[in-house]
């Protein structure tokens, strides 16, 4: 494959390839799954354990997911079987795993971003207003098993087909520049409005202070199934966005950037390239 083919295909500038793949780590594994996790395995032990797998192990990992793409300029399956150099090879499996995996993924992923999108009419329709937690328990129960849940998941599956066939450039990285940076400003007021409301400052010395008697196997384990979910190591996704990127780029620092675009989204507008 030719640099100038490369480059019509790849990432436009640095910025989006950052912004993008953080598009891909910063989803339902960290938004919905992760405080919960925090909570069953006590607060700031949890944190630590966390921490320690996703830098030891975690990044690491995608790392070496990101660097197969960039070394193949091909997607899992094809990579695999490029950088193997036979059609019959056991580690061809991985490719053929990893499709699997984000195949079953994607069937509850849909699913969910389908009640995201009818919640958000609901609210904006104030159709849930007044409503106590049964009433709001009882509507998501009714809701989920409607034929209006069915439409919006469709129409969630329609405008992932349109945006991952625009193209790199003009689709997946324009939208996940504009909606990233968008996403911390709701994290970041959604944190403020959290910490004025009664107890919070319990909640977050409990969340940030560790109980190291906390600290076992389970919680070990638990940190680490969090940490392959969170990152979405294992499922050739960080093979994808290696071959959109130049064999020239800084695949370390700006894959290491991903945990920290925010100060990235300031500083860094340059070409990927």
């Amino acid at each position: 494959m030719s640099n100038n083919s490369n480059e019509s295909r790849g990432f436009g500038t640095r910025i989006g390839y950052i912004l993008s793949m953080a598009g891909f780590c910063i989803g339902i594994g960290n938004l919905w799954k992760f405080p919960y996790m925090v909570g069953a395995n006590g607060g700031g032990a949890f944190l630590i354990c966390y921490l320690i797998i996703a830098l030891c192990v975690g990044v690491p990992l995608f790392l070496i997911e990101v660097q197969i793409g960039r070394s193949s300029q091909l997607s899992g399956i094809a990579g695999m079987r490029r950088l193997t150099g036979k059609k019959g090879s056991g580690w061809n499996a991985i490719g053929w795993i990893a499709l699997f995996t984000v195949t079953i993924i994607c069937f509850y992923l849909i699913t969910i971003i389908g009640w995201n999108l009818g919640y958000i009419v609901k609210v904006a329709t104030g159709s849930l207003s007044g409503m106590d937690g049964a009433a709001i328990a009882q509507e998501f129960t009714d809701f989920s098993g409607s034929w209006s849940c069915v439409g919006y998941t469709v129409i969630v599956v329609v405008l992932g087909w349109i945006l991952m066939n625009t193209g790199v450039k003009t689709g997946v990285e324009k939208v996940c520049t504009f909606a990233m940076p968008l996403l911390i400003v709701m994290l970041i007021g959604l944190a403020i409005y959290a910490n004025t409301l009664p107890g919070s400052r319990e909640g977050l010395m409990w969340y940030i202070t560790p109980d190291f008697s906390k600290i076992n196997v389970s919680v070990f384990q638990a940190a680490a199934v969090q940490v392959f979910y969170s990152i979405g190591v294992g499922m050739c996704c960080g093979i994808v966005y290696g071959s959109y990127i130049n064999k020239k780029a800084d695949m370390v620092g700006d894959t290491a950037s991903v945990g920290e675009y925010p100060k990235v989204c300031v500083n860094l507008q340059t070409d990927v390239r």
